[in-house]
This record gives structure tokens, C-alpha cells and sequence, in this order.
């Protein structure tokens, strides 16, 4: 081998090397993601997963019937999956996520308080602020609304 061929091949390793260090330099400096199992609908049809990069919690949902994926972005660890129905619920914003399968979009129900689980694929969405009680039915694919209610309380015995 010449010094012409040596110098080339050793310009080319440190190239490479500069390369590989400076892609590791990158991706420690931006920190790591978490990846956090959540979910899987009865069907299996529907998983939903949590990543967590720089304090910023986003649910990913991917619903394999219609091969999309959904991302909802800052929802806290308390989340809904079935065939029909995610939700996902922002607790800063007081809102929560509805993605609907069939119809294959996200609404968003604002001023939400709380989110209680119910018997029976049922849910109670508590926002305080109007004085409303949403009971959400997930197997009828139902939303029923009671208004004017200053103060309730739920027996779970």
C-alpha cells in the first residue's frame, strides 16, 4: 500500500469516527425517551403506549383496524382504552381527549375537572366550573349531561 492509499484510508477512519461520536454527543445532549406500556383493547386490536421526553408525558395510541396513529400530548397516566373509545385527559389544560375509532377523529371536552372510572364501561366527567355532570356510556356510545349540580358524591361500596 502507497502513502497515498495509507493517508486516504486514515482521513476516512477519523471522518467515520468524528461522525459516530458527534451522532452519540447529539442524542445524550437531548436526553432520553421512555417508552411506558399502558394498554390493549379486548379486541387487541386497539394499544396504546406512553413516551416521556424532557417532563412532556404524550399518549400514543395506534388503532391497527384503521392502521393511525393518534398522539395526544401532555395527558397524565389516567387514560381509557376500548374497541369503541380512547380518552386521555390533560390535567393542566382541564381538558380531556376523545378519539372516536369509527369516526376516526379527536374531540376535545373542555373545562373537565376530574375523571371518575364507573362500573359497567361507564365514566363520570366532573366539570365543576358549569355545574355539569357528564356520564359517559362507552358500550352505547352515549354522552348524557346533568346540569346545575353543585356538589355530588359517588358511594363505591
Amino acid at each position: 500500500m502507497d502513502i497515498k492509499s495509507l493517508k486516504f484510508c486514515c482521513r476516512n477512519i477519523v471522518l467515520f469516527l468524528f461522525v459516530v461520536f458527534t451522532t452519540n454527543a447529539q442524542e445524550n445532549h437531548y436526553g432520553l425517551e421512555r417508552i411506558v406500556n399502558d394498554k390493549i383493547s379486548n379486541s387487541g386490536q386497539r394499544i396504546s403506549f406512553f413516551s416521556i421526553h424532557n417532563n412532556q408525558q404524550n399518549l400514543h395510541i395506534k388503532d391497527k383496524v384503521h392502521n393511525r396513529e393518534y398522539v395526544l400530548k401532555n395527558v397524565s397516566t389516567q387514560s381509557v382504552l376500548n374497541d369503541t373509545y380512547a380518552f386521555g385527559f390533560n390535567f393542566n389544560k382541564k381538558e380531556l381527549y376523545c378519539i372516536d375509532f369509527m369516526k376516526q377523529k379527536i374531540d376535545t371536552i373542555p373545562q373537565v375537572e376530574q375523571i371518575l372510572e364507573l362500573e359497567n364501561d361507564k365514566m363520570l366527567l366532573d366539570k365543576t366550573t358549569e355545574n355539569h355532570i357528564i356520564i359517559v356510556n362507552l358500550n352505547e356510545r352515549k354522552f348524557d349531561t346533568l346540569k346545575d349540580v353543585n356538589k355530588f358524591f359517588i358511594n363505591e361500596s
